[in-house]
């Protein structure tokens, strides 16, 4: 609360002589101290909370650092205290993740800098964990006669684990027609077949074809050319379990595993998906996709198909799951678009801020609010650009800055509920000693309910007859 006190150079209250001028200028006075006690004042912005803050004119995280050192996290530590702090050392890492105390560094178990082309991170022979370099056995042909060769054995691996290739030939015999060769996986029974013919077959959701070789032959039946499809050995990965991935149970339908959206970190609820996540009756080539729409304030999340994606907007987001390709009623292939989470960050908003249209703007807010405004509340709380009256005086000397007043003469001061605050403005009473009477000079002012002047009327001289109340100043 501020203590109301005279200008220096003026007479204070106990120094004047006359009982009724004292007693004129103290009611002033309080008059004063009144209004700094009464005064509506100007609510506080909402500003950072939590983990952000404000330093140096910067928002960061509080008590940020720049990084200066290695293995820090940003939590809080045993005392509750936000920061960057020291990573444990008890840490328990998997069996293929190991710390190298040395270094001070997380990596994987007999992990390298720059692993050589080939290798595949796994459990070797001994048991344990290191880059692997795969033997690359190849399936080479080398031609041996006019109508015959050698096959370099190949191997087949599903997800690390060799698989033993059935029919696989040391040698190719007696080939005098053009023939194709070819490695079969089945996925389902995880098996491996050599097999050959005069045109390569048609793969499906659980067998795969990998093309080898594709020999040629001439009019007098000997070998005249030939195409090696494949050198190198074959390995398939089924272990990885991706989100949204698309897992066929017959020619017209197949499950989806479900994956999570999440915006501004919050899992978000889908609507309208498939029962059980499960795909039926797909006889035509369609499209999947995840719609985020941000057009209100309160974000929908719908999954969606199609012959087509829809089109994306500043406000429709567009994430794109799975094709299926149809032919003859029936599934034939399909392409995984999407096989991870969806994460989705935008800003939020709260108290005087809003969504309009997708855009952050103020409740109430206005694209030209046009001279001389003030963003703030009316009369009735509705927030909004409004007009600012008046002009403040640059200087209200030689006038006393009284900024208060009390209650038994609250008739000399109004609230006119849009700007602000009414009351007369007084000299401290003089003596004229032209007539010898008692008078002071009074102006109208208002100051609105964030202190700042509004206007000042017009100075009247007013003299103060013997007798009269100091009320009717």
């Amino acid at each position: 609360m501020a203590t109301i006190r005279t200008k220096p150079g003026l007479i204070a209250p106990d120094r004047i002589s006359d009982p009724e001028t004292r007693r004129v200028v103290q009611r002033l006075l309080d008059y004063a101290q009144w209004v700094s006690d009464n005064m509506p004042t100007v609510p506080t912005l909402p500003g950072y909370r939590h983990s952000v803050a404000e330093h140096r004119d910067l928002v960061s995280l509080y008590n940020d650092e720049p990084p200066q050192k290695i293995r820090r996290f940003y939590g809080t530590n045993k005392w509750g205290r936000l920061g960057w702090n020291v990573l444990p050392e008890d840490v328990t890492y998997p069996a293929s993740v190991t710390r190298d105390n040395a270094r001070d560094i997380v990596q994987l178990d007999n992990d390298e800098v720059q692993p050589d082309y080939g290798y595949t991170y796994g459990v070797d022979v001994d048991g344990k964990w290191r880059w692997i370099k795969f033997p690359n056995h190849s399936f080479k042909f080398t031609q041996t006669t006019d109508t015959s060769g050698d096959i370099t054995a190949g191997r087949v691996y599903i997800d690390g684990a060799s698989i033993s290739i059935t029919s696989l030939p040391t040698t190719v015999e007696t080939v005098t027609t053009d023939t194709r060769y070819w490695i079969s996986v089945d996925l389902a029974a995880k098996t491996a077949t050599w097999a050959s013919g005069a045109a390569w077959p048609s793969g499906n959701w659980t067998t795969m074809i990998f093309p080898v070789l594709e020999i040629l032959c001439s009019a007098d039946l000997v070998i005249k050319a030939y195409t090696q499809h494949r050198t190198s050995d074959i390995s398939i990965w089924t272990l990885f379990n991706f989100a949204w991935k698309f897992s066929p149970t017959s020619s017209t339908g197949g499950t989806v595993t479900q994956g999570t959206v999440r915006i501004d970190g919050a899992a978000q609820t889908i609507l309208t998906p498939p029962a059980s996540w499960t795909l039926t009756g797909v006889t035509t080539s369609t499209k999947y996709w995840i719609e985020i729409d941000t057009s209100s304030v309160t974000p929908t999340v719908t999954w969606k198909s199609g012959a087509a994606y829809a089109a994306g907007s500043s406000t429709l987001h567009i994430f794109p799951i799975l094709e299926i390709t149809c032919a003859g009623n029936v599934i034939t292939s399909w392409i995984q678009r999407r096989c991870s989470d969806i994460v989705f960050w935008q800003t939020p908003v709260k108290n005087s801020l809003e969504y309009d249209g997708g855009s952050v703007q103020l409740d109430g807010d206005s694209a030209v609010p046009g001279n001389t405004k003030y963003y703030g509340t009316n009369g009735a709380g509705t927030k909004g650009f409004y007009d600012m009256t008046g002009v403040p005086p640059s200087d209200p000397s030689p006038y006393e800055e009284i900024e208060d007043a009390d209650a038994a003469d609250a008739d000399t001061w109004t609230y006119d509920g849009t700007y602000g605050l009414h009351f007369t403005w007084h000299t401290i009473p003089a003596w004229d000693t032209s007539d010898h009477k008692l008078y002071s000079w009074c102006r109208e002012v208002v100051v609105s309910v964030h202190g700042q002047w509004y206007s000042v009327g017009a100075a009247t001289k007013k003299t103060i007859a013997e007798g009269v109340a100091h009320s009717t100043l």
